[in-house]
């Protein structure tokens, strides 16, 4: 594995970790970087959702487990014996994230496009609306 493909899984795999400690933060009870506990609810998921600790805790031993999974791969390689399994495993871990992430990032970019307020505070009332564009 090149060093570049190799950077590339660590970074991944601190992302995830990283993502895996917000919610470990949510589950504390914080709503970080919102407002209040829908305010989050809408902006990380668009529908109005419980982070308490049986929901979220999951949830962040999946982000960790995920990111231990990318980084083995990157440091084992394929020709491990193992190496066929973590690589299914690191093409799973990119599946869920995608999918995941793709209404995220559409709800973040689309308070840049339209030059309003930051992407987390353009939350409007808790409902995941940008107050700056017409309703579609």
């Amino acid at each position: 594995m090149s060093l570049t493909t190799r950077t590339a899984a660590l970074a991944v795999a601190a992302v995830l970790t990283a993502d895996g400690l917000l919610h470990v933060l949510w589950s504390t009870g914080s709503t970080w970087p919102a407002r209040d506990a829908r305010a989050l609810s809408y902006a990380v998921l668009g529908i109005d959702a419980p982070f308490t600790p049986p929901v979220v805790l999951p949830l962040a031993a999946a982000l960790f487990g995920g990111a231990a999974l990318v980084t083995a791969r990157a440091r084992l390689g394929r020709t491990h014996r193992l190496g066929r399994l973590l690589q299914a495993g690191t093409l799973a871990v990119a599946c869920g994230t995608a999918l995941r992430k793709r209404p995220w990032c559409r709800w973040a970019c689309e308070g840049r496009a339209a030059r309003c307020r930051p992407a987390w505070t353009h939350v409007s009332a808790g409902r995941g609306e940008n107050p700056g564009r017409p309703r579609e």
